[in-house]
């Protein structure tokens, strides 16, 4: 595996890592490509630094495609920003279609917006279905509205399946869900395999089969300290040059 810093930013080659939080700037990842908020909406291409935005938080990325807040819910498309919502707050960007949080979730499919649920935070998008948390883990299939866990916040949503955290990793694949871990937070959840935040700023990755320790911070615990809880689970760990 190969690890690429750009301008204070950590990607590791291989693995799908969580949404990064640092010194206050939230980033998202796509294809080897970065945006983040820094005083306004940044994008790295892979050759050049573009300043999208001049204000603006919560940036999600997607095939060169950009969703950010800024006292409303605007987009990039590649060339030209549109204001998609007077309102709204934590958007999810996916195939140039947008999920956002504003007293409810809403689904912008490109044209038109609806109202997919009267309360509900921290959707997540893929292939326009909804998955987001409100006292439990809820999921829109583009038509109807099921409950997958009674307690859960942070849900990561793909082809259909669904990571979330609760005390803990969960994993949904469409009929049943499972517990990947007992700790941990932010999953994000790609192709059947899920990367999370532990204790002590930790990594970990489910590559659908086992759960592997990638890497801790300096002066961390890469478990919980708690010997006999962790005894449940087999660990393998990668270095990372």
């Amino acid at each position: 595996m190969r690890k690429l810093i750009f301008f204070g930013f950590v990607i590791t080659m291989g693995i799908m890592l969580p949404h990064v939080y640092a010194k206050g700037i939230y980033t998202s990842l796509h294809e080897g490509k970065i945006v983040w908020n820094d005083n306004g909406v940044y994008y790295l291409n892979g050759e050049r630094k573009i300043k999208v935005s001049n204000n603006g938080t919560d940036p999600s990325h997607w095939d060169g495609k950009i969703a950010w807040t800024d006292r409303g819910i605007y987009y990039w498309d590649g060339n030209e920003t549109i204001k998609v919502s007077e309102s709204g707050y934590c958007p999810s960007l996916h195939n140039k279609k947008i999920a956002w949080s504003d007293r409810g979730i809403y689904y912008w499919d490109g044209s038109k917006t609806i109202k997919v649920s009267e309360s509900g935070t921290n959707p997540s998008l893929h292939n326009g279905q909804i998955a987001w948390s409100d006292r439990g883990i809820y999921y829109w299939d583009g038509n109807k509205t099921i409950k997958v866990s009674e307690s859960g916040y942070y849900p990561s949503l793909h082809n259909r399946k669904i990571a979330w955290s609760d005390r803990g990793i969960y994993y949904w694949d469409g009929q049943t869900a499972i517990e990947l871990l007992d700790f941990g937070s932010y999953p994000s959840h790609n192709n059947e395999q899920v990367s999370w935040t532990g204790v002590w700023g930790a990594l970990y990755y489910w590559n659908g089969k086992e759960t592997i320790y990638v890497l801790e911070r300096e002066g961390g615990n890469n478990l919980s300290r708690n010997k006999k809880r962790d005894a449940k689970y087999t660990f393998k760990k990668i270095q990372i040059n």
